[in-house]
């Protein structure tokens, strides 16, 4: 717990519950207990739950579409959540039944929720909390859009900022050397939902010191940034965030540190269990779709980020290294394995030139 004007915030990256968390005494749960000690030591934890809660409702057309039974829902309380983002490419994979499912059982748990809901007003409002005299807004928000996911004034989903692609056709000596070379892409967001997003956030910022806004965005497995993430990341710091979040790589990405307010491009995956069985593995262009070969593409090295805020902003940022183990769950991590999450983080980051220190087997960020 912190002291008064001092909030803790812990921040951890993709979750997609499909059984039971470890716990304490089984074999291999210690170093992923240990890592649920640090998230409940903090005054608030902020996850992108990935997946809804129902029994209702049918697959969407796609080829991995996450179901979790309701029951799972108290395994949240092992990882001490206070907030959850719903805005991601699976929120909507059962349909508008298993949302409204999921949205009753977190408001019955008490966990609060962002980024989706019943029509467009309740998908932007923000989760407010008020912590040692500090009033924290989250919200959240998705680039990734399957068709017909995004909320409207009268249609329940996700809150939106849509993205599009233009791939550059251009004869040149790269292109005439090997033909079949990919077209570099272009990708821009829509301005009008950039515009929302910022009205958003700077009402946000009336109503609380601190605001903490996480976006689903970029391409899964990949280290480097699509185009438009740096677009968003600093129009929404412009608009009064002070902090912004990445997840849906499922991979560790750059920091950058922008008017001295952190973004994190993207924080990694924290639990992911069992896929199901692919459900339209034709949907994937040139090659089959399979769960291990999804589950083959997610990276081991995590982390979990911790922020340390007062009512002028961010006064600390560190992470802590981890790694996710054959079950689908993060642990942490000590000595080689933890400095190689470390020296990659740092590596990535170079582009935005932000100095990351190393103290007690962690990774310091920089905030200037």
């Amino acid at each position: 717990m912190s002291n008064e004007g001092t909030v803790s915030i812990a921040l951890a990256g993709d979750v997609f519950i499909g059984k039971k968390l470890p716990r304490p005494g089984e074999p291999g749960a210690e170093p992923v207990r240990a890592l649920f000690e640090r998230m409940a030591r903090a005054d608030m934890t902020f996850i992108n739950l990935e997946s809804p809660y129902s029994e209702r409702g049918y697959p969407a057309e796609k080829y991995t579409f996450l179901r979790s039974h309701p029951s799972l829902i108290d395994e949240l309380d092992e990882m001490g959540v206070d907030v959850v983002t719903l805005a991601n490419n699976h929120m909507l994979d059962y349909g508008y039944d298993a949302l409204f499912d999921t949205l009753s059982l977190l408001d019955e748990k008490g966990v609060r929720r962002v980024g989706a809901g019943r029509n467009l007003e309740e998908a932007y409002a923000p989760a407010i909390i008020e912590k040692a005299g500090v009033r924290v807004a989250f919200l959240g928000y998705a680039s990734t859009l399957p068709l017909g996911c995004a909320a409207g004034e009268e249609r329940p989903g996700l809150a939106p900022i849509h993205v599009f692609s233009a791939f550059v056709l251009e004869p040149s000596p790269r292109t005439q050397e090997q033909p079949g070379t990919p077209p570099p892409v272009k990708t821009f967001p829509l301005q009008a939902d950039i515009t929302r997003m910022q009205k958003v956030v700077a009402a946000a910022k009336q109503e609380a010191e601190v605001v903490i806004i996480a976006g689903h965005w970029g391409l899964a497995s990949r280290y480097d940034l699509a185009e438009y993430q740096t677009c968003v990341g600093r129009a929404l710091v412009d608009a009064g965030a002070d902090v912004v979040l990445g997840h849906h790589s499922h991979t560790l990405q750059a920091v950058e540190i922008y008017k001295g307010k952190p973004i994190l491009y993207g924080i990694g995956n924290f639990i992911f269990h069992e896929l199901p069985d692919v459900g339209s593995p034709e949907l994937s262009y040139g090659g089959v779709m399979t769960p291990e070969l999804i589950k083959k593409r997610m990276p081991r090295q995590t982390a979990l980020f911790e922020l340390t805020v007062e009512k002028d902003g961010v006064v600390e940022l560190g992470f802590v290294p981890a790694s996710i183990d054959d079950a689908g769950n993060s642990g942490l991590v000590e000595g080689e394995r933890a400095e190689g999450v470390i020296d990659l983080v740092e590596r990535l980051s170079a582009e935005f030139a932000t100095r990351i220190t190393r103290k007690d087997g962690m990774g310091k960020i920089v905030l200037e």
